[in-house]
């Protein structure tokens, strides 16, 4: 269902190509400028994720994560969505599971609800990262 629901988003978003399975069984999804989400299709559906931002180098990233739980915090600031970070913890993450069952315009719908909430927290955290680290 997911490589259907690939196929006709990318006839609609007019990309290059179809998106193919990648070594590690995601399929890149190229948007605007240097986005790419990342979907993998899982047992129950799919997960979504991309890279944000790499992660601080600081001594203060105790506030800087206070302040992402809080955002994860019943979805609250994220939109159903959940901030995280890579495997080698060096970036700053969003990710989501979309069920197996939905429509092509639900799938659709949350891919674009994800691409709204990431743009969201990249320009977040670049202003977060300019500010002094006390006012986390």
């Amino acid at each position: 269902m997911l490589e259907e629901h690939l196929k006709q988003l990318a006839l609609e978003l007019a990309l290059p190509t179809i998106p193919t399975k990648d070594g590690n069984n995601f399929f890149p999804i190229p948007l605007e400028g240097d986005i790419t989400l990342l979907i993998k299709e899982m047992p129950l559906g799919s997960f979504l994720t991309a890279s944000i931002t790499l992660l601080p180098d600081d001594a203060k990233k105790e506030e800087l994560f206070a302040h992402l739980l809080k955002a994860n915090f019943l979805g609250q600031g994220t939109g159903q969505q959940y901030l995280g970070l890579d495997l080698e913890e060096k970036f700053l993450t969003l990710s989501r599971s979309i069920p197996q069952d939905r429509s092509y315009q639900a799938f659709k719908e949350a891919l674009e609800a994800f691409a709204n909430y990431f743009e969201y927290w990249r320009e977040e955290l670049q202003r977060i990262f300019k500010q002094p680290k006390e006012q986390l």
